[in-house]
């Protein structure tokens, strides 16, 4: 029997598939959770996606609308084999229907046009040439595209659309700022500090960031491992909280792949394996990673003194990155998936604790590269660097995973106490917001 991954599609459903739609997968499939989204991320983005260490080269065709605009297709036979990949690297099921939203449907014919197959223009199998395709469509070489094939009119409806996800995007980083503080226990300088909920129990949050770097010629052989971890269970419920009194009870780790030792930097990225300036580096064999990842990724008990009388306390396990989505990849690449892990856990805890489990409780995730738009209002990301010397942090050697690790977790608690802008006559992306999300959020991740 033939694979249902081969069958033709029924009209008026073609055997293509919309490269534009295709790519934005992960953010419209409504079941995922943003953890899901993250995972999935990096394998939709341009260089993954047109270039998965030469594995995949995609036929690409050309077709238009019924308005003249061109449309880039690629065959579903080839995005299901795509999709199967993903599914095999993630354990996340992606659609692989004829009907599903990326798929290529036949427009209605107007009268007197006859019917037309899209087109083959080019074989694409990285990222340079998909932007060599791109570059002709849009000057017309493969039919009218890009701006200059754009009304005036259009030009503005895009403009405003394009504003409007960036609207989307500030509020949606500022979420995350806002959830952040609560988790803390900081406000933002000259805001009233943060309020605590007065519970049957109190979350306990465990902060976990991890940092990877690879081999500069290779970057599937990752060479080091920085992990960064902070329990806002070991505080003592009287001492206030601020940056300094935080800081302290962070804790840093360095690891470098044993069977990797040998792959250097220094060509493209600088070489800074041996510059760990937060402890001594351990070597461990790429065996030994899914074990060691699931102990960082768990807890320690909870001390008696910090467990008020009468209550109880729920623990969060929340993952801290800069650029995150990247970072959870190169996790899977590990052999260790952080979102299962953290899931059994927190069951695990939460029977132990005597909490009747009913859904299934997921990991924070907070991205620092998207915390800083929100507190600066920039749309652009910044890089690690210039992100922690903007902050007021002096940062030395980084490029050692330790070193990056400790210095974003180091960020995230510094952005807590910076406020955060505001388009003007709004508001901007409040603790309020934030914490209605909180309350209408029940399990899955909270950003």
């Amino acid at each position: 029997m033939a694979s249902p991954h081969t069958q033709f599609a029924p009209s008026p459903y073609t055997n293509y598939a919309i490269v534009s739609a295709l790519r934005k997968l992960p953010y419209k499939i409504k079941s995922l959770t943003r953890t899901d989204q993250l995972a999935l991320a990096p394998f939709f983005d341009l260089e993954p996606f047109f270039a998965q260490q030469g594995r995949y080269r995609w036929d690409i065709y050309h077709d238009t609308d019924g308005n003249g605009k061109p449309i880039l297709l690629v065959t579903l036979k080839q995005a299901w084999s795509y999709l199967d990949h993903v599914h095999r690297e993630t354990g996340i099921e992606v659609p692989r229907h004829p009907k599903s939203n990326y798929c290529y449907r036949k427009r209605d014919l107007k009268p007197g046009e006859t019917a037309k197959e899209p087109v083959k223009v080019a074989t694409v199998g990285n990222k340079t040439q998909w932007e060599e395709v791109m570059a002709q469509w849009a000057d017309g070489t493969t039919g009218r595209g890009g701006e200059g094939g754009m009304t005036a009119a259009e030009k503005e409806a895009r403009k405003q659309k394009q504003k409007e996800k960036q609207e989307r995007s500030r509020q949606e980083f500022g979420l995350q700022v806002g959830r952040a503080r609560r988790l803390l226990g900081l406000s933002a300088a000259g805001e009233p500090p943060e309020t605590k909920h007065k519970e049957e129990f109190e979350d306990v949050p465990f902060f976990v960031c991890v940092d990877c770097e690879s081999w500069e010629r290779n970057h599937s052989a990752i060479t080091e491992i920085g992990i960064a971890t902070l329990d806002m269970g070991a505080i003592p419920s009287s001492q206030p909280l601020t940056y300094e009194t935080i800081m302290p009870l962070m804790t840093y780790r360095h690891i470098r792949i044993t069977e990797h030792r040998q792959l250097r930097n220094g060509k493209f990225v600088p070489d800074a394996a041996d510059l760990f300036d937060f402890g001594t580096t351990e070597f461990r064999a790429l065996k030994a990673l899914p074990a060691m990842l699931a102990e960082a990724f768990t807890p320690p008990p909870l001390p008696l003194h910090t467990i008020p009388e009468g209550k109880k306390r729920k623990r969060i396990i929340a993952f801290v990155g800069h650029d995150a989505a990247t970072d959870i990849k190169y996790l899977y690449d590990c052999k260790f998936d952080s979102r299962i892990a953290v899931r059994e856990t927190l069951q695990r805890l939460d029977e132990e604790a005597g909490f009747v489990t009913g859904a299934a409780r997921e990991m924070d995730v907070f991205d620092t590269a998207e915390m800083y738009r929100a507190i600066t209002g920039e749309m652009n990301t910044k890089g690690l660097g210039k992100m922690l010397v903007e902050l007021g942090l002096e940062p030395w050697n980084l490029h050692n995973a330790g070193n990056d690790a400790a210095y974003t977790l180091r960020a995230f608690v510094r952005m807590c106490d910076r406020p955060m802008v505001a388009k003007e006559g709004e508001a901007g992306p409040s603790e309020s917001s934030g914490e209605k999300e909180d309350n209408e959020a029940d399990g899955g991740v909270k950003i």
